[in-house]
């Protein structure tokens, strides 16, 4: 199993206080994989429409192809990962 690192737009839940990926709620990350926000905006500053943010995950290959064909979700790149660097926090 190949092992990638992707920046995907997707919609997200808000309690009011904090955002948290829709994508997350679809496809639960395996154990050692994960995500970070790139959007990078507090949450009182992402406006509601369109309700996107942008994320980076690590993740299978075979569950990026799952998320690509999933009209919910935009897979803006990929690429295979040997490691992961620390400053990534992924």
């Amino acid at each position: 199993m190949a092992v990638q690192i992707c920046e995907i737009f997707t919609p997200y839940i808000s309690d009011g206080e904090n955002n948290r990926p829709q994508l997350i709620d679809d496809y639960p990350l395996l154990n050692g994989e994960g995500w970070i926000d790139k959007t990078e905006q507090s949450t009182g500053n992402i406006i509601p429409d369109p309700n996107l943010i942008s994320i980076w995950v690590r993740t299978s290959s075979e569950t990026i192809a799952l998320i690509e064909a999933d009209d919910n979700y935009m897979v803006l790149w990929s690429a295979d990962i040997t490691a992961v660097p620390e400053s990534t926090n992924l």
